[in-house]
């Protein structure tokens, strides 16, 4: 039987109240501007174009200039920037093998997700995916094991993804799996800023 999934938010932030244990998703989106324009440069510091792929991120001050659709950011380096204050942070070890997650959510423009599930008994394996539409390509996967022992129990997952990647304009998917068979997905739209 599969779990049923009671929700699945793309968000900036998810925090938790810590006396009621309470999840508060903050900034949730579903659609991300980008440019290959390269960012302006710091004073002393040389222009850095985009990099050979035009492949972009949707890391504010991070990597490719792509934000949530209305938020207010100027475009940043490529991807693979040697400068050591832009490069991905990993998450803290707890979350790390816990949710098995990919390295993100910690960086400045490295969203998380948050789902909820329940109706699940034993182990369940996970995964989440991020899918080029056009292209039916999976850009990065994550892979998690859910242990419950109660089918009545809500379990409720934090996990902090990278930057999404932003090849070009079109519809992305972040998609939750388990045993290959599709649970939830949530479509990113993602434009190019017109200069």
């Amino acid at each position: 039987m599969k779990p049923i999934i009671q929700a699945m938010v793309l968000a900036d932030h998810v925090y938790e109240d810590k006396s009621t244990g309470k999840k508060i998703i903050a900034g949730t989106f579903n659609q991300l501007l980008f440019s290959k324009k390269p960012r302006r440069p710091a004073t002393g510091e040389p222009a850095s174009p985009s990099d050979s792929s035009g492949s972009q991120a949707s890391a504010p001050a991070t990597n490719g200039g792509a934000v949530p659709a209305g938020a207010a950011s100027e475009a940043a380096v490529p991807a693979g920037s040697s400068d050591p204050a832009r490069q991905p942070i990993a998450p803290p070890p707890a979350i790390a093998s816990k949710l098995q997650a990919v390295p993100g959510g910690m960086q400045s423009g490295s969203p998380y997700l948050y789902i909820s599930l329940t109706d699940a008994q034993g182990d369940l394996p996970l995964v989440i995916r991020y899918v080029d539409l056009e292209s039916n390509e999976s850009l990065f996967q994550a892979k998690a094991t859910v242990r419950c022992k109660d089918r009545l129990q809500t379990i409720e997952m934090v996990v902090p993804l990278p930057a999404l990647p932003t090849p070009h304009s079109g519809v992305y998917a972040l998609e939750l799996l388990s045993d290959g068979e599709p649970l939830a997905s949530l479509r990113v739209k993602v434009q190019e800023i017109a200069h």
